[in-house]
C-alpha cells in the first residue's frame, strides 16, 4: 500500500476529524517555527493568530490533492504550496512597506 493509499483510507475513516486535529497540531508547530524564522529574517511582523489559518488552508489543499482534485505529482504539489506561501509572504512585505498592514500585529 502506498502512502497516498494509506492517507486516503484515513481520510475516508470515521476517525477522520480526530486525525486532522492530531496532524494539525504537528503541522502548526512546524509552520509556526518556519514562519517565525522567515518573519524575523525579513523583518516582518507576524500575526501568531494567523498561523492556524495557514495550517487549515494547507490541510484542505493536501486533502483535496489526496482525493484527486489536483492532478499534480508530489513534487509539483510541493512547488505549488511553496509558491502559495512565498506569494503570501511577499504580499505581507508589500502591504507593510506601504503602511496598509500595521507593523504591530496587536493593532
Amino acid at each position: 500500500m502506498t502512502n497516498s493509499a494509506v492517507c486516503l483510507c484515513a481520510l475516508r475513516s470515521p476517525g477522520h476529524d480526530a486525525l486532522k486535529r492530531f496532524f494539525g497540531a504537528s503541522l502548526e508547530a512546524i509552520f509556526r517555527a518556519e514562519l517565525e524564522e522567515t518573519a524575523a529574517r525579513l523583518k516582518l511582523d507576524l500575526d501568531p493568530e494567523g498561523i492556524p489559518l495557514f495550517v487549515s488552508a494547507l490541510g484542505g489543499i493536501m486533502e483535496a490533492w489526496l482525493l484527486g482534485l489536483f492532478p499534480d505529482t508530489p513534487e509539483d504539489m510541493v512547488r505549488r504550496i511553496n509558491g502559495f506561501l512565498q506569494s503570501h509572504i511577499y504580499g505581507i512585505q508589500v502591504l507593510q512597506e506601504h503602511g496598509v498592514l500595521p507593523h504591530d500585529p496587536s493593532c
